[in-house]
């Protein structure tokens, strides 16, 4: 199990039921399961049950390239993020990161263990 929050988001793999009836994007992604009210993504209307699928025009087939890609994001910048929905309807928004009050964090189990990992910020 593997989880990570960016700017208000609960990103994850889809859940298996999902998963089973076929909704799961082609070219991969990362799923939306939550978002949490006041963030960066309730603002600009990021919602659950939706994939992430590209960042700045860079491809996110899985998690963990989806956590190296947000590390090297600033304070403050406007990133395009490309959504896929459950019908397969494609959208597009730009999202302006907070480092301050929103920082992100991933959490995974490793042997047998439970971690908690803030992001590293891009250094200048």
């Amino acid at each position: 199990m593997h989880i990570a929050m960016w700017c208000g988001l609960i990103l994850q793999q889809a859940y298996r039921s999902v998963r089973e009836r076929g909704f799961e994007p082609a070219e991969g992604g990362v799923y939306i399961s939550y978002y949490l009210f006041g963030s960066p993504a309730h603002k600009y209307k990021l919602v659950p049950k939706h994939w992430v699928v590209e960042l700045n025009g860079q491809r996110i087939p899985d998690l963990p390239t989806f956590v190296s890609l947000v590390q090297q994001l600033p304070h403050g910048a406007n990133v395009r993020v490309k959504t896929c929905d459950l019908n397969g309807k494609v959208a597009a928004y730009t999202i302006k990161t907070d480092h301050l009050y929103w920082r992100g964090y991933e959490v995974f189990c490793e042997r047998g263990r439970w971690v908690h990992r803030t992001l590293d910020e891009p250094t200048d």
